[in-house]
């Protein structure tokens, strides 16, 4: 019998499997579907939503990739409102400088603005913050209300290139 729980806690999945009786896993499988068209998820690499993570939004995901196989400690639902989001990056810590609003996935290499980033305030929505411009590298999770003002504090500084809004689902 195994455990899982999400936070925040809205669903523990418990199940067991019997190698005669497909009919626990099949639950778990619609379950964890049923998640996937409501909001998006992260899973992290180790407990306390630390280390590497991969989001999930809607979608089928029949495989984590390598690098996370086996290895997922902890997840994360984001119940974020992710309609409308927006995001306001500065060019220095404390929230000063020169200031840009985003709304939508912004790929920061094809400007003037690459590099730069040094604190961030969210005003709605979830985002992904990558360090390279193909979403690799180093990555931040900003949510609502979860304002960043130092880059420093996550070794980041100046090394945002592009980032995106996590997308809500359907359901």
């Amino acid at each position: 019998s195994s455990c899982c729980s999400i936070y925040p806690l809205q669903k523990v999945f418990c199940f067991t499997f019997f190698p005669s009786s497909p009919a626990p896993l099949q639950r778990f499988v619609s379950d964890v579907k049923r998640l996937l068209t409501s909001v998006p998820w992260v899973a992290y690499e180790h407990i306390n939503y630390t280390g590497w993570f991969l989001v999930f939004e809607e979608g089928e995901h029949s495989f984590v990739g390598k690098e996370m196989n086996d290895k997922i400690s902890s997840l994360r639902l984001i119940t974020d409102d992710l309609h409308n989001p927006q995001i306001t990056l500065y060019e220095h810590i404390n929230y000063e400088g020169k200031s840009m609003v985003i709304r939508q996935a912004t790929d920061l290499t094809r400007g003037s603005s690459n590099d730069i980033v040094s604190s961030h305030k969210v005003q709605r929505g979830a985002w992904l913050l990558c360090e390279h411009g193909d979403g690799s590298g180093f990555r931040y999770i900003a949510r609502e209300h979860e304002n960043l003002p130092n880059y420093k504090a996550i070794n980041f500084n100046d090394k945002l290139s592009f980032l995106r809004p996590l997308r809500p689902g359907k359901a």
